[in-house]
């Protein structure tokens, strides 16, 4: 995952893109959600992590790679295919075998009034 990331500012820089435009951070504070919610006259909350195991193939991480808003074909516009070449190259070099084992987190935050 880093060594995409990596790829991906190469070819778009360090500020997360959003489409043609750049990503904006909605919230204007720092502050964790969490600690929002605990703060608010939701108060009672509760976090449950939910991983996620799934195997990919370096097509398939390509394939997401182009199904988001900050790197898909539009936004890397003749810089495609050689962004697709550096992506290929770099996830060959850390595994050969072009298969790559992933656990996501995902996070269900329940939160209530008392």
């Amino acid at each position: 995952e880093n060594v995409v990331k990596t790829v991906i500012q190469k070819y778009l820089g360090d500020e997360r893109r959003a489409g043609t435009g750049k990503f904006k951070m909605a919230a204007k504070t720092d502050e964790r959600f969490e600690d929002i919610l605990r703060k608010s006259t939701f108060s009672i909350f509760e976090e449950r992590t939910y991983p996620s195991h799934r195997t990919q193939t370096i097509d398939e991480i390509v394939g997401r790679i182009y199904s988001t808003s900050f790197a898909n074909p539009a936004v890397l516009g003749d810089k495609k295919q050689m962004f697709e070449h550096d992506v290929r190259t770099a996830l060959n070099k850390i595994n050969s075998s072009g298969v790559f084992e992933k656990t996501d987190n995902y996070y269900l935050f329940l939160a209530k009034r008392p």
